[in-house]
């Protein structure tokens, strides 16, 4: 029996995990839902399945139209890990069907997440099957996975970058007043700014050994190489020394490896020297007659974040009298970090975040300036994916250009995005750029916005198709 809901393809378009929303299905996906030994399908996502995608009434195990029946009604967990064994048994063998197993057991059954997550630990390792978020969230279901060096550097931000800068300053002279640290910073990064943050000379220096570097893995560029190359000591590489220059480094490094990450990513490079060519002359300025200004950091809202943070967090940065390193860190990233881990960003912007405002109801700050980044609600997904929100970490204040925290890279990128829609791998439309091909691991970008940040590949199938026929009318 098939659904009226059904979309009809050729191909077969996996999702990373499950949509907390479905509506609709696409060909050969199958709902999978948790449902009563009597095929009782009166409520929650039973109901949905009898409604929407072929279930039966009356049968309460096994697929019935475009929908698989778990039982969960019938006593505890143990009772469910048999029908559990037997559904990823089914989808080993049908492999030409894709599953979106939902929260089985935890709505009327009155089970917890953590309490069913456990019995899907095979089914991690089938491409075939996903699971919902608040599962693959669970420690017990996936191991930890060591993360990768670049997205280390990636975290290397402006704010990072300039709390780093009065670390050094506060080794050097151990600070008692505020304002005294203000001035001494100031003259930094009045020195910093003049110096700019990916200095063209060394920004050569650092592609020419590039060449000596074992970029290619499984005949495409592993960024994964380079980032380990730039995690190296600075002073070997540049024969830098000074504890400042060393900041400067790590910050220029992380914006490279950016741009390196991004292009790999576009274009999927299978020619070392045409990669290192190409980062070259965007990173260096090669192809704006020399200019790499626009490599700066502006310090626009970071500055400020840090600089107020200071003056209203001092005394909890203090310890008898003098400025505490440690508390610097903790107060101003580490605790935020621990509580999103802990509670979900969610949670967390609910209770440490406030709105801006009904001008920009969108953008959230801390409630204490310089604890914890401004975040944004990214509308792409809210509107044309899950429907739920998704909060982005904002560049700078959360308005205009600030709201979008990928708009910097793509500035510098477009020449090799205008070169990959002349080519036919992308196409423009309503100023955004679309893969056509290799979509599932192609970024999409807007020519305002930068890359567009969706969160599973049905939801990005879905944006794509919605940009293509031309519904959107918000620009």
């Amino acid at each position: 029996m098939k659904s009226e809901y059904i979309i009809p393809e050729n191909n077969e378009y996996p999702c990373l995990y499950t949509d907390e929303k479905i509506d609709r299905l696409f060909q050969n996906e199958i709902f999978v839902f948790g449902s009563n030994l009597q095929g009782h399908h009166a409520g929650g996502a039973a109901r949905a399945a009898m409604q929407r995608f072929g279930a039966i009434w009356g049968q309460g195990v096994g697929l019935q139209g475009n929908s698989y029946a778990i039982p969960t009604m019938q006593g505890g967990v143990e009772t469910i890990k048999p029908y559990v064994d037997e559904f990823i048994r089914f989808a080993e063998e049908h492999k030409e069907l894709h599953f979106l197993v939902t929260r089985i057991g935890c709505g009327i059954a009155g089970f917890k997440d953590e309490d069913i997550a456990p019995l899907f630990t095979k089914a991690q390792m089938l491409s075939n099957v996903s699971l919902p978020w608040s599962f693959i969230d669970i420690n017990d279901l996936f191991p930890t996975i060591p993360m990768p060096t670049y997205q280390k550097l990636n975290k290397y931000g402006q704010a990072k970058t300039l709390v780093d800068i009065i670390k050094v300053l506060n080794e050097r002279n151990k600070y008692t007043d505020v304002r005294v640290l203000e001035n001494d910073f100031h003259k930094v990064i009045m020195d910093y700014e003049k110096r700019g943050t990916v200095d063209q000379s060394v920004c050569y220096e650092m592609m020419r050994s590039l060449h000596e570097l074992p970029l290619m893995r499984d005949g495409f560029v592993d960024i994964e190489q380079l980032a380990k190359y730039f995690e190296e000591d600075e002073e070997t590489i540049y024969g830098r020394s000074s504890d400042l220059s060393a900041v400067f480094s790590r910050r220029e490094k992380t914006k490279i490896i950016r741009i390196a990450k991004l292009i790999n990513d576009v274009k999927h490079y299978t020619d070392s020297e045409q990669f290192i060519y190409e980062l070259t002359a965007l990173c260096s300025g090669r192809w704006n007659c020399g200019d790499n200004h626009y490599m700066n950091d502006s310090f626009h809202y970071p500055l400020y974040f840090v600089r107020r943070g200071l003056t209203v967090l001092w005394n909890e940065l203090t310890t008898n009298g003098v400025l505490d390193n440690n508390k610097l860190e903790q107060v101003m990233f580490t605790e935020h970090e621990k509580r999103v881990n802990e509670l979900g960003l969610r949670r967390v912007i609910e209770e440490d975040y406030q709105q801006d405002g009904p001008c920009h109801p969108e953008v959230y700050f801390p409630n204490k300036i310089g604890t914890a980044p401004v975040y944004v609600v990214d509308r792409h997904n809210r509107e044309h994916c899950t429907g739920n929100e998704l909060y982005v970490k904002s560049c700078g204040e959360g308005k205009g250009p600030n709201a979008f925290p990928n708009r910097y890279e793509f500035a510098i990128i477009r020449p090799i995005i205008e070169q990959e829609v002349d080519r036919g791998n992308y196409v423009k439309k309503d100023g955004y750029y679309i893969p056509t091909s290799d979509w599932r691991t192609k970024p999409i970008f807007h020519e305002w916005e930068g890359r567009i940040e969706i969160k599973g590949l049905r939801e990005k199938r879905r944006f794509m198709q919605i940009i293509r026929e031309g519904k959107d009318d918000r620009w």
